[in-house]
């Protein structure tokens, strides 16, 4: 009897396993997906920044690939041969729209009537506030991986980079020795 039942875990194991791994059920985890408010039906290919801090999140996560400009604000050496769509707080609606943009990522409150604008022409746009503290900073990459890449697969990823950077900063502060002195500098 318990040979059979060994027998029987062994060849279910490996279906199952491979069963729990097919692509279309990862696509089905992943979209749709709700951030700060703004339902996506699918993964944006086309995004644009308007946000410096943004591009260093989407950069540390590895989603450059998906970029396809930013505002004059982005100045990260890497990002500087994307089109520039104007500034952060008064983008160029018609440059976004050349580029074919299926979503805006911004830190900053932009005015009802860019919103209405992008509302016309179906390109959603998600203002992702400024991280305050450790838990919020792992919003801030979850919600930039939920945006970019879905629910299940952005928020694994942006959870992952976000304890990571978490757990170096412990490390540079668990290095720099501990004193009571203060420290004064004079120039």
């Amino acid at each position: 009897m318990k040979k059979i039942i060994s027998l029987v875990l062994a060849t279910l194991i490996p279906v199952l396993f491979f069963a729990g791994c097919s692509s279309n059920q990862s696509k089905d985890v992943d979209y749709p997906v709700t951030v700060e408010g703004v339902t996506l039906n699918k993964s944006p290919e086309n995004v644009v920044v308007l946000s410096d801090s943004l591009a260093d999140v989407i950069l540390k996560m590895g989603y450059e690939r998906k970029l396809v400009g930013r505002s004059d604000q982005v100045d990260q050496k890497d990002l500087l041969v994307l089109p520039s769509v104007g500034d952060a707080l008064q983008p160029n609606i018609d440059k976004i729209k050349e580029l074919k943009t299926d979503l805006i990522l911004s830190e900053a409150e932009l005015s009802d009537q860019f919103k209405q604008l992008c509302d016309q022409n179906n390109i959603p746009f998600i203002k992702i506030n400024k991280a305050s503290n450790r838990v919020d900073f792992s919003r801030l990459y979850t919600d930039v991986g939920c945006a970019t890449s879905g629910a299940k697969t952005g928020y694994e990823r942006g959870n992952a980079k976000s304890q990571d950077l978490i757990l170096e900063i412990d490390d540079i502060i668990r290095r720099i020795p501990q004193t009571s002195i203060p420290i004064t500098a004079c120039y």
